[in-house]
């Protein structure tokens, strides 16, 4: 009976996960109708190009620090001991590698915006603030979440986006009068949603402390915590620095025959990759319910091979959705756009629409892969996607012919690889 409360708490929690990053991508892709209107295609792309570096960062700073946090927090408090002192180790430790971080983006805004070729700078300026703050918010998320009370990530997760959706729309349409100011008082919501989000979970915190353990118990070292994040951090990071790349490398090649380089990177990445994401991550909500239940190795890839399943159950509709209707959805979400640049993003769509299957697929293989322990072969089988992905993108966008589209072709290969190599990675028996 214990056991079958203790998976009902969880499928509850998870619920609520996937809920609240649901309604978060809907507020998210919902504040894109108006800022699209307001931006235009080329403050999409000016957006976009400054996005990746910071995703690049944040994954380093971040990713891996919920579910590595949440482990160890749990331990304790099945023991009796107390998750605060997990908390307290893991804000110090964190502090300081997410400052590092904004630091670090402060001090290389030059040169990233001279490599990108686009003035930038005030961009970087804006978005310094975030990685620290996302830093501490997946240690506040890490230690609820080990808690077993799933709500605050989900309020978070959605507050950050209401914040984030009203601030930038209203930023944009006061400073709608030059682009770069307008993308820039966008990027300052995102800092400013992060600082409301950590202030949500910082008085969260101190509602709850109140609560005494029955011992004390002593805080983890630095070392335990970094050896339960780091792989993670290296799974996770491959794919935001193909981002990066892409926004160099894809934008390099397009302005030796257009323009309008920067404008058909905002249609990809801001467009189709936006769209062709939505199905992605609600998959990913709904595979996190099964994920921990592969806590060890026995029939675990019976049930990694049932993930998929519910994956490719929800996936394939989406993706049939986004082929057939490229061109509806495009007009609904960026309806501001010209008839020639719709026509443009249907086709990306429309190109794009397989990976609504196959990146959820690969998402949700990595994540079981990461649940068995084996965070360092899906960051392998994700760097050999990249690869795939860069070399294509090199070979294809480089064709006026092909231009853009040659990105959308590219991220094709890319999630088609991470797929396959990642089933086969799931299929294979492990030794002994």
């Amino acid at each position: 009976m214990r056991v079958q409360r203790e998976r009902q708490g969880f499928l509850h929690g998870a619920f609520i996960i996937s809920l609240g990053s649901f309604f978060a991508k809907v507020i998210g892709a919902a504040a894109r109708i108006p800022l699209t209107g307001l931006l235009g295609a080329e403050g999409v792309g000016l957006y976009q190009l400054a996005y990746p570096f910071y995703c690049l960062l944040l994954t380093v700073s971040s990713a891996g620090l919920p579910s590595g946090i949440s482990r160890i927090v749990a331990r304790e408090e099945r023991a009796g001991g107390d998750g605060r002192t997990v908390f307290r180790t893991a804000f110090s430790l964190f502090f300081f590698v997410g400052m590092g971080g904004t630091i670090l983006m402060f001090a290389l805004r030059g040169v990233i915006s001279d490599l990108q070729g686009e003035d930038l700078r005030w961009c970087y300026v804006a978005l310094c603030p975030s990685v620290l703050l996302v830093s501490l918010l997946s240690v506040f998320r890490g230690y609820f979440q080990g808690k077993c009370d799933m709500l605050p990530t989900a309020f978070s997760e959605i507050g950050e986006q209401v914040v984030k959706g009203l601030f930038s729309v209203v930023l944009a349409w006061v400073f709608r009068r030059n682009t770069l100011h307008a993308v820039t008082a966008v990027l300052a919501a995102v800092s400013l949603s992060e600082g409301w989000a950590v202030f949500y979970m910082f008085r969260r915190y101190r509602a709850e402390r109140g609560v005494k353990p029955l011992y004390a118990s002593p805080p983890p070292t630095y070392k335990k915590l970094l050896s339960l994040t780091l792989p993670v951090a290296l799974a996770a990071a491959i794919l935001p620095l193909s981002q990066f790349i892409d926004s160099w490398l894809g934008v390099k090649l397009m302005r030796a025959y257009s323009e309008e380089a920067v404008a058909l990177y905002g249609l990809y990445a801001g467009g189709a990759v936006t769209l062709t994401g939505l199905p992605v991550s609600v998959c990913y909500g709904f595979a996190v319910s099964i994920i921990p239940r592969l806590s060890g190795k026995a029939g675990a890839r019976g049930k990694a091979l049932k993930a998929l399943g519910f994956t490719l159950l929800v996936s394939l509709p989406c993706a049939l959705v986004l082929f057939f209707f490229a061109r509806p959805l495009g007009g609904l979400f960026f309806r501001r756009l010209s008839a020639e640049r719709l026509d443009v993003l249907e086709t990306l769509v429309k190109i794009m629409a397989p990976t609504a299957v196959t990146h959820a697929c690969a998402q949700t293989l990595s994540a079981c892969l990461i649940g068995r322990g084996r965070a360092l072969r899906a960051a392998g089988n994700m760097a050999a996607a990249v690869a795939v992905k860069t070399a294509l993108v090199f070979f294809l966008v480089r064709a006026e012919n092909i231009s853009v589209a040659g990105m959308a072709f590219a991220a094709n290969g890319c999630y088609l690889t991470a797929f396959v190599l990642n089933l086969i990675s799931s299929l294979r028996r492990e030794r002994a």
